[in-house]
């Protein structure tokens, strides 16, 4: 049996952060949840953030952060990644504010009910029922099985599989960030 393995991206330390310009479009980022949007997206606005709150510059990114639930590409991630990525998902194209690079936003569009819930540490709101967090992450290995890029219904994150990984590393894309979280 092969080894399946799945990560989700976290914040390396020392590379840029973009964000968007608009305190509205926080949402409609935050929105981006698997649902393609393709035919109706309006580039939302974003800049870079090149430092941390003492002024200590951060240094470009391919992959520039923008939070667990999304992966922002510029163009060298774009052509080195995005075809891997292209059937599990979308590119939404950003306006970036200075206009000196492109950048898109990857929508994961597949959503699979990957998570074995009963053997996963899933942790509920008390009133609703709804999971709140996943502490500790057991996917069924026949439902992950070439992956690329998913969510699951249970929660915003956005899970990548081996092979997607390895490609970025493979590229010495900078700003990327990995956790392995299951592997079978």
């Amino acid at each position: 049996m092969m080894t399946r393995r799945v990560f989700r991206t976290v914040v390396v330390e020392g590379f840029e952060w973009v964000q968007p310009v608009e305190e509205g479009d926080f949402d409609a980022v935050y929105q981006v949840d698997g649902t393609p949007v393709g035919s109706g997206w309006k580039p939302i606005r974003v800049r870079r953030l090149e430092a941390d709150d003492r002024g200590r510059p951060w240094l470009p990114a391919d992959l520039p952060w923008l939070g667990g639930h999304a992966l922002v590409f510029r163009e060298r991630a774009y052509r080195a990644v995005g075809g891997v990525l292209a059937g599990a998902g979308e590119f939404l194209e950003l306006d970036l504010v200075d206009g000196t690079d492109r950048l898109w936003l990857f929508n994961v569009c597949q959503v699979v009910d990957a998570l074995d819930e009963e053997a996963s540490g899933v942790v509920r709101f008390p009133s609703t029922g709804r999971v709140m967090k996943v502490k500790q992450h057991v996917f069924h290995p026949e439902r992950v099985a070439g992956l690329v890029a998913f969510r699951v219904p249970q929660a915003r994150s956005l899970f990548l599989g081996g092979e997607t990984v390895d490609a970025i590393s493979a590229a010495n894309l900078s700003g990327a960030g990995f956790e392995l979280v299951w592997q079978s």
